[in-house]
């Protein structure tokens, strides 16, 4: 069995701080499939960007209309994951929304999607472990295995 920490992140929002603690694996599924939808119409939206005909004028409008909505609704999106996700932020909705400003809610965002999508943490400690597998083989290989005495 693999021990692990649970770490929890503090995020401030209209000058209080709110304490995030990773979810339990249903309840992050649930979180993320709710919003399956919303994100990927934002990025459906961005990836025909390049494919768009720009010289017909009903295709450009089509594109136009769904990066407008994606933006529009981003900031609210972002508040609805992190609410979903926080239930003390969510009992403080009114004071948030109320008080808080878009920056705030975008850094709140982020740490959420680092609890619901914890491969950064694990990647960066499979780099380092690799890192320190490739440097350990290079003393070996070359040899040098660190000071040695001789006698000449």
């Amino acid at each position: 069995m693999v021990g692990m920490n649970v770490n929890s992140v503090k995020v401030t929002m209209a000058g209080r701080e709110y304490e995030l603690k990773p979810l339990p694996i249903r309840r992050a599924r649930e979180v993320r499939q709710r919003f399956a939808n919303p994100v990927g119409k934002v990025i459906g939206a961005l990836k025909s960007a390049p494919k768009t005909d720009l010289s017909d004028v009903n295709a450009m409008g089509e594109l136009l209309d769904a990066v407008k909505l994606a933006l529009v609704d981003s900031i609210d999106t972002c508040l609805e994951l992190v609410f979903d996700f926080s239930e003390e932020m969510r009992a403080d909705r009114e004071r948030i929304e109320t008080e808080a400003y878009d920056e705030e809610a975008l850094a709140a965002l982020v740490e959420v999607l680092k609890l619901l999508y914890p491969f950064g943490g694990l990647l960066k400690r499979l780099t380092g472990l690799a890192a320190l597998a490739t440097s350990m083989s290079s003393v070996s290989a070359s040899g040098d295995d660190g000071p040695t005495s001789s006698t000449t």
